[in-house]
Order: C-alpha cells, then structure tokens, then sequence
C-alpha cells in the first residue's frame, strides 16, 4: 500500500485522467461520424456493428494509449535518477507491482468508458435490438485484458529504456501492426498481440459489393486466444520482474 500511495503522488500533475478521457473522445467522434448515416437495416444490427468496429479502433487507439501511460508511470524516475532513492524507502518489487496496479486502474477505468459508450450510442441511434448484454461482457473483458497485456509490455520497456520515445514509438508501430494484421490469414494474426483486439472479437462481417450491403454475424468465442493473452501477460510480468529487482541504479 505503502508503495501504491507513492506511485499516486508521483503521478498527481501528470493528468492521466486527459490521457484516458481523450482516448474516449476520439473514440466516440469516430463513431458518432460512422454511424450518423445508418439507414433501417443498420439499425437492426447497430450493436453488432459497434462490436465488430471498436475492436479495429482499439488496435489503432489503445496500444498508443498504453505507451503513453507506462510512458509517464516510468519517466519520472530516468529524468530524476529516483530508482537509488526510493528503493531506500521500499523494495524494487512493491515499486513494480504499484506501477502495474496503477496502469490496470486507468485501463480499467478506459474500458468500461468504452462500453458505457457503446450503450450510449445505442440509445442514441435508437438500435433497434436489446443490447447483448453477454457479448458486451466478453468485449469488456477480452478489451481489459489485451490491454493490460500491452501496457504489462509497455512498462517493460520504459522501464528498460531512458529514453521514453523508444517506447512511445513502438506503441505507434504496434498499432499499425495489430491493425494490418487482421487482414492476415487467422493463424498468422495470432502472432501480433497488438491485434488481438480483432482476435479475440466475436462478430464477423460479409460484404456483398453488388448490393453493397453490410451483413454482420457472430462467431464462437475465442478462449484460445484468451489463454495465449493470459498466458503472454504473464510471462512479461515475470520478465519484467526479474529485469527490474535485480536492475542496479
């Protein structure tokens, strides 16, 4: 606890809450704008179309915005050469573990904001359909964890690099990688977690360009790829700790 209120003080001007409410505003505009021209049919499958396009957004949105917050979790302590000092005060594990809980807190909070969003733009748009409650819960869950799997990666590097445009511009990288990959055949896609977003998703779309109709479905729900996220999360959070405890300063 005693390191989580350090880590709380040390981030107290650095407006994290701008961080995640500008990801919920551009993500919001964006959809505002895709759905200003929905005719009946869309309608019928509003829900279904924002659960098939934010994930494509988050590829491009969330791993800029996990850089960006381990990015500012870490800086203070290269700029200041504050690790000597504070592992005076605790030990360079609780100071790992604080920097995790407090990333998982605002992509926690970035999440839901996402899915309470989404009920928004629904009412909004007057979907016709009830919200589907059960898949609502799956994208708020597969997006918490994706996420948390970047920002587990992105604290890694910051944590590693001094020099926190290393970091910020592989976060940029990432989300054209993710999104680029999901137009790659299934297995290969699997091979980029930045586009696990587009993995772990559970609607599909058929496009008929004679008609120009836009026919959205639903697929089985990934557990695979929930255990390889999982599996990946933890694997860097192990890395990460061994890197950082026993790191000299």
């Amino acid at each position: 606890m005693k390191s989580i209120r350090i880590e709380w003080r040390k981030i107290k001007r650095k407006h994290f809450a701008l961080v995640v409410l500008g990801t919920l505003l551009l993500l919001l505009f964006w959809q505002l704008w895709s759905t200003s021209r929905m005719d009946e049919t869309d309608l019928i499958q509003g829900w279904m179309g924002l659960l098939y396009q934010m994930p494509l957004l988050n590829c491009i949105v969330l791993p800029i915005m996990t850089g960006v917050l381990a990015s500012r979790i870490s800086d203070i302590e290269h700029k200041g050469n504050t690790f000597s000092m504070l592992r005076l005060l605790i030990q360079n594990r609780s100071i790992y573990f604080a920097k995790i809980y407090l990333g998982v807190f605002f992509v926690g909070i970035t999440t839901l904001g996402e899915v309470m969003m989404m009920l928004m733009l629904g009412f909004l748009r007057g979907f016709i359909t009830s919200p589907p409650w059960g898949f609502l819960i799956y994208f708020f869950g597969y997006t918490l964890l994706v996420s948390i799997a970047l920002y587990l990666f992105q604290l890694l590097l910051s944590l590693i690099f001094k020099n926190q445009l290393i970091p910020i511009g592989i976060s940029i990288m990432g989300s054209f990688i993710g999104l680029f990959s999901l137009y790659m055949p299934g297995r290969i896609q699997e091979f980029f977690v930045w586009g696990y977003y587009g993995v772990l998703s559970n609607v599909r779309m058929n496009w008929d360009a004679v008609s120009r109709i836009i026919d959205y479905y639903w697929t089985p729900l990934n557990w695979g790829g929930i255990v390889v996220i999982v599996a990946f999360s933890i694997v860097i959070t192990a890395l990460g700790y061994r890197l950082f405890i026993r790191k000299e300063y």
